[in-house]
């Protein structure tokens, strides 16, 4: 399953999903499940059978503490980000090993497109502080992002 969702065969996945031990199981090397290793790799369409199964757990954390959702964002993966955010039951809150969260992840990488999605998205707190205390707005104003400084 991990090598059919990181090659983003989508056939194989929906062959192998009613026959994963577990869906959530992580990589050796890194701790990548199937979900982080779709995203990663900016399989939308794998992402999306995944999700459908049902028993995807999108809050599960790689090695560096991201999720699926972190992962996106900091790639810029559009298509990914907005349906993660479908998710009912994600936490979009859900900080790394460092405390940052998606919104910290999209505010240092500037997307304007995966910003605004969140923005949209019920429940984002642009306000978490990381580790160092630092919030989005605070790295939005560091990297001259002004769209960005002025939509917070």
């Amino acid at each position: 399953l991990m090598f059919a969702c990181r090659q983003g065969h989508v056939k194989v996945v929906e062959t192998l999903l009613p026959y994963a031990s577990t869906i959530n199981a992580r990589t050796k090397n890194h701790e990548e499940s199937a979900l982080i290793l779709a995203a990663v790799n900016n399989h939308r369409d794998v992402v999306e059978v995944l999700l459908a199964h049902g028993e995807v757990d999108l809050h599960t954390q790689d090695s560096q503490g991201r999720t699926a959702l972190m992962i996106a964002c900091n790639h810029k993966f559009v298509g990914v980000v907005d349906l993660l955010l479908r998710c009912p039951t994600l936490d979009v809150n859900q900080s790394n090993a460092i405390g940052f969260t998606a919104f910290t992840e999209t505010a240092l990488g500037g997307s304007e497109p995966i910003c605004r999605l969140l923005l949209d998205h019920p429940g984002v707190d642009v306000n978490v502080q990381d580790e160092k205390g630092y919030t989005a707005l605070m790295y939005a104003a560091e990297s001259g992002l002004r769209w960005l400084v002025q939509l917070l």
